[in-house]
C-alpha cells in the first residue's frame, strides 16, 4: 500500500462548504482525502489554461470571502457607533441637533506679526 502524507490546508470557506457537500456523497468523512486526491489529479491532468481558470475561481472566492468579512466588520462598527451615539444622547437628555460641538472662542490678545 502506498505511503500517505497528511496535508494541512487553508481554503476559502465557500469552497470548503461545497467540497464537504460533494464529498459527503462518497461516504463517511475518511473519503474526503480520496475526493481531494481525485481533485488534485484532475487539476494536474488539466491543460494549463484550464488550471488557470481553476486558480482564478479560487482567487475570486478568497476575494469574495475577504470582502464579506470586511463588510461584516464595517456593519458591526456602524451599529456600535450608532448605539453609542444614541446612548450618549439619552444620557445627556439632548436632542441630536444640540449634540453638535460648539465653535471654540477666539482668544483676545496682542496681534501677531509675521517674521521678517
Amino acid at each position: 500500500m502506498p505511503r500517505k502524507k497528511s496535508l494541512n490546508l487553508v481554503i476559502p470557506e465557500d469552497l470548503l462548504r461545497q467540497f464537504n457537500e460533494v464529498s459527503a456523497a462518497f461516504g463517511h468523512g475518511k473519503q474526503k482525502g480520496m475526493v481531494l486526491s481525485a481533485a488534485i489529479a484532475m487539476f494536474l491532468d488539466a491543460p494549463p489554461p484550464k488550471q488557470g481558470q481553476y486558480l482564478e475561481q479560487v482567487m475570486r472566492a478568497e476575494v469574495r470571502e475577504g470582502v464579506d468579512r470586511l463588510m461584516d466588520h464595517a456593519r458591526a462598527q456602524q451599529l456600535l457607533e450608532q448605539a453609542t451615539h444614541l446612548a450618549l444622547e439619552k444620557a445627556v437628555g439632548n436632542e441630536p441637533s444640540q449634540m453638535r460641538p460648539r465653535k471654540a472662542a477666539k482668544k483676545k490678545g496682542r496681534p501677531q506679526r509675521g517674521f521678517k
